[in-house]
C-alpha cells in the first residue's frame, strides 16, 4: 500500500507490457482522468487504513474482494476470514454494498474441499457477509502451470488430491451457490465460465462493469466492451499491477510463476518508484502508437480506468 499512496500522489503509474516489457505506459491517476478503480484484493486491511487521503484525492473506487477462507495449506497467508469480512463490512458501510463485490473464487475441489464442504462454506460466508454485499463472483481454478506444480507439491505432502469436476459437477454446483446466495440478498454470477452461463446455471458476470462504473462517474463516460477471454463482461481498464509481486503465496495463483518468485518480486518493489518494481521505468510505447489507448472521459481527453490487484 505505501508504494500505490506514493503513485496517487505523484499523479501517475508506470506500467510495463507483460507480454512486450519494451513497451512501458504511463498511466494517469488524476482524478479527473480517472473514471474508477477498481481495487482487487483478498486482504484490504491496509487500504482501509488509507481511505481518508484516497478520498481526499477524489479516487472513485470500487471493491472486488476475494473471500475464500480455504486457509492453509492453499493460502498460507492471512487474513482469516472473521478479519476479512470485517473488512468487507467495512468497506461497505462506507461506500455501499453496491460497491463491493465478494469474490468466492477460485473453487478448488479437492479430497478434503469437496463439493458438500464448498456448499456448507459458501452458506456461512454468506449468511456473515448477508447486507455487506449484493454479488457474490464464483470460478472454478484453471489448470495454469504453477497451479498444477503447486497443488502437487501440496499432495506430496498431505496426501490431497485435486480432481478435476467434471461440467455436470460444476453446473450443479453452481446452482447451488446461486440457491444459496438468493437466499442472503446476493445474486451469483461467474466470471469467464461460459460454459456454466449456456447451461442456465448462472449469469455471466462483469468484474470491470460498465452498470458500476457509471452509477459513481457519471452517466455520459464513455466505455469501451473488451473482454479478455471467452465468457468475460469487463469494460477497458488499465491493469497497473504487475506479476510475481505478491507475497502471499495462494497454491491457485495465476500471478507468480512460483510463490517463491512471488516472493522475491515483492522484496524488490521500490515503494518510491514508479512502477510496481525496481526503481523506475520511463515510457516507452510501440512505434505504430501514436497516442495512448485509453477511453477518453466525456469532455476531457485523457482518461484511465486502473485496476489494481493485490
Amino acid at each position: 500500500m505505501p508504494w500505490m499512496i506514493h503513485r496517487v500522489r505523484a499523479g501517475f503509474v508506470m506500467v510495463r507490457n507483460p507480454r512486450n516489457p519494451a513497451h512501458v505506459l504511463r498511466v494517469s491517476l488524476r482524478a479527473g482522468d480517472v473514471a474508477a478503480v477498481v481495487w482487487w484484493s483478498r486482504d484490504y486491511g491496509p487500504l482501509i487504513e488509507r481511505l481518508d487521503e484516497l478520498d481526499g484525492f477524489g479516487l472513485r473506487g470500487l471493491f472486488q474482494f476475494t473471500l475464500t477462507g480455504y486457509g492453509p495449506p492453499l493460502e498460507p497467508a492471512g487474513p482469516d476470514v472473521s478479519s476479512a469480512a470485517d473488512q468487507l463490512a467495512t468497506l461497505a458501510a462506507r461506500h455501499g454494498p453496491d460497491r463491493v463485490v465478494w469474490r468466492y473464487d477460485p473453487i478448488v475441489i479437492g479430497s478434503v474441499c469437496t463439493r458438500a464442504w464448498h456448499v456448507a462454506h459458501f452458506a456461512r460466508l454468506a449468511a456473515r457477509l448477508q447486507g455487506a454485499t449484493r454479488e457474490a463472483v464464483i470460478s472454478f481454478v484453471d489448470p495454469y502451470p504453477s497451479t498444477r506444480t503447486a497443488l502437487r507439491a501440496i499432495g506430496e505432502r498431505t496426501g490431497d488430491t485435486w480432481p478435476a469436476p467434471s461440467l455436470e459437477e460444476r453446473v450443479g454446483l453452481a446452482r447451488e451457490l446461486a440457491a444459496i446466495g438468493a437466499d442472503h440478498g446476493m445474486r451469483v454470477r461467474a466470471c469467464c465460465e461460459s460454459d456454466l452461463v449456456e447451461a442456465g446455471a448462472v449469469q455471466g458476470a462483469r468484474c470491470i462493469d460498465a452498470e458500476r462504473i457509471r452509477a459513481i462517474a457519471g452517466p455520459d463516460v464513455v466505455l469501451k466492451e473488451a473482454p479478455t477471454r471467452k465468457g468475460c463482461g469487463c469494460v477497458h481498464a488499465r491493469d497497473i499491477g504487475a506479476y510475481h509481486t505478491c507475497p502471499r503465496g495462494c497454491a491457485y495463483c495465476y500471478a507468480n510463476a512460483s510463490p517463491e518468485a512471488g516472493r522475491a518480486g515483492a522484496r524488490e518493489v521500490d515503494c518510491r518508484g514508479n512502477h510496481l518494481g525496481p526503481g523506475d521505468l520511463e515510457e516507452s510505447l510501440p512505434k505504430r502508437r501514436a497516442r495512448s489507448g485509453q477511453l477518453p472521459l466525456a469532455g476531457l481527453e485523457e482518461e484511465v480506468r486502473p485496476r489494481r490487484r493485490t
